[in-house]
């Protein structure tokens, strides 16, 4: 477990698919008001999957998830390989998971 900026606990991370076959983690998050709940990590940017390599993954950080995915940095449960992909107006920033996310797996 490990506890965001924002008191969000990180308590676990899995690996799973969307519905196309392109990899999704999900993290299993307490909020601060005690209401525990599973929540996607990865956003899917189908048309651009295929540009992604080994563990790489896609993440949202725009709209109301621009903080989270900077607490998830922080936290060094993402790292960001400094490649992005557009996707509509955004461009989607891909990812792996940083030391302390491959420890919650």
């Amino acid at each position: 477990m490990t506890t965001l900026k924002n008191g969000v606990e990180i308590l676990r991370i899995r690996k799973t698919e969307y519905t196309d076959g392109n990899k999704a983690l999900l993290m299993l998050a307490k909020w601060p008001d005690g209401e525990v709940e599973e929540t996607p990590l990865t956003v899917n940017v189908a048309e651009q999957a295929h540009l992604l390599v080994g563990d790489q993954f896609f993440v949202k950080n725009w709209s109301e998830n621009e903080q989270f995915f900077n607490d998830l940095k922080d936290a060094k449960i993402i790292e960001p390989t400094g490649l992005t992909v557009p996707s509509g107006y955004v461009l989607v920033p891909i990812c792996t998971l940083g030391k302390v996310g491959q420890q919650l797996l």
